[in-house]
């Protein structure tokens, strides 16, 4: 929409009532998901970003061992997080709820606040973080 000024019989240049809005070309791409290569080996892992919002899904066979009270690095690669994120693993061998993905930074981490894993374990999670 448009105003149009009349000082007496002239018209004035039109101006424009409202702000232009981003065009959906521009403001689509600003918001497509994007996936990230973090290099992770021991898990099958995807890491997809959307804006400043990570989502990591681990799903698959674990290819190292993972002692009691002890973590596994899958990566320190990730898109920085704003402090330290959790999230309870699933695992073929139990449902002992202390199995966590963490995020801390850039890093990525399977926890064990108790129970071991071992190599082979088949295991699913899901992590959603805010990134700088």
């Amino acid at each position: 929409l448009y105003r149009i000024k009349l000082s007496g019989i002239n018209a004035a240049d039109p101006e424009p009532m409202f702000s232009v809005l981003t065009p959906l070309a521009t403001l689509r791409d600003s918001v497509s998901p994007t996936f990230v290569d973090c290099s992770i080996t021991n898990l099958q892992t995807t890491v997809c970003k959307v804006g400043k919002i990570v989502v990591v899904t681990v799903s698959g066979t674990l290819k190292k061992s993972v002692e009691a009270w002890s973590a596994l690095s899958l990566s320190n690669k990730l898109p920085k997080a704003r402090g330290r994120f959790n999230s309870t693993i699933i695992s073929q061998d139990t449902s002992d709820p202390r199995i966590l993905l963490t995020v801390i930074g850039t890093d990525l981490l399977i926890e064990c606040k108790g129970p071991s894993l071992s190599s082979g374990t088949w295991m699913f999670g899901q992590l959603v973080y805010v990134c700088e």
